[in-house]
């Protein structure tokens, strides 16, 4: 995915690290949004711009599992990846049951992680596809597909 075509927007109360990480991934040519504060973020986060979510996991007004969650509550079709230097297994699972894409312990390997913002969005993109080809498709285009010729008009009349 180009990568111009792409917003990475990072959450973290820590600014010394968001004002780090910002200009590793602009470095990396990203287009990024940094948020030290979470309600600002979702407040201003938009849907409809392709990209990727990187969120701490600890942070002193909305954590960031409860972050995930309200993105959760909004449908929101952006991966996540978790950055945490407090991350324990029972909290990696939580967020991996909520949709998490990666979790990642600070300090970390910067090739892992812009690994795993392609990787993120590639998967992401794919998703998005498949959920514009589903919504694309009338009901009658539909029962094309799954019944053969002709019996999909009989099962209409039902309807």
């Amino acid at each position: 995915m180009s990568k111009e075509n792409c917003r990475i927007w990072i959450v973290d109360d820590n600014k010394e690290f968001l004002r780090d990480l910002e200009f590793a991934l602009r470095l990396e040519g990203w287009e990024v949004s940094p948020y030290d504060d979470p309600i600002k973020f979702l407040e201003e986060l938009n849907f409809d711009c392709p990209g990727c979510i990187i969120l701490d996991v600890r942070m002193p007004i909305l954590s960031g599992d409860e972050v995930q969650e309200h993105l959760l509550s909004k449908n929101c079709p952006l991966p996540v990846i978790f950055l945490t230097g407090h991350g324990d297994m029972n909290l990696a699972i939580h967020t991996f049951r909520h949709g998490a894409f990666d979790f990642i312990q600070k300090p970390f390997d910067p090739d892992y992680l812009f690994a795993a913002i392609e990787k993120a969005l590639k998967i992401g993109k794919q998703k998005g596809q498949r959920k514009n080809l589903r919504s694309s498709l009338t009901v009658k285009n539909k029962c094309s597909l799954i019944f053969p010729k002709g019996c999909h008009q009989d099962l209409l009349l039902i309807i």
